[in-house]
């Protein structure tokens, strides 16, 4: 973080391995922004917990992708849809 300049907009992207609540504080204390896959289904402001939260969130995007065979599976098409917020999340 040093060698970025500070007007410049920084964001961490991780998956469910950083899902661990000192690293996410630390990033906050650097003026980072984060996304990440969720491993824990954490407490939110002004009450619930982040599952039941994004579920009410509106879908923005939706993607098919097709996936071809393998042993394991047959061929068929993915649908994948993105919605988005901002949650503030609560230490336990």
């Amino acid at each position: 973080m040093q060698n970025c300049p500070v007007t410049v907009a920084k964001t961490v992207i991780a998956d469910r391995d950083a899902d661990i609540f000192p690293l996410l504080t630390s990033l906050q204390d650097l003026g980072v922004d984060y996304i990440l896959r969720s491993r824990h289904n954490r407490p939110v402001a002004p009450a619930g917990k982040l599952y039941q939260l994004v579920n009410t969130l509106s879908q923005q995007y939706r993607f098919s992708v097709p996936l071809p065979a393998t042993d394991k599976r047959s061929a068929h098409t993915a649908v994948l849809q993105v919605s988005f917020g901002q949650v503030v999340l609560v230490s336990y």
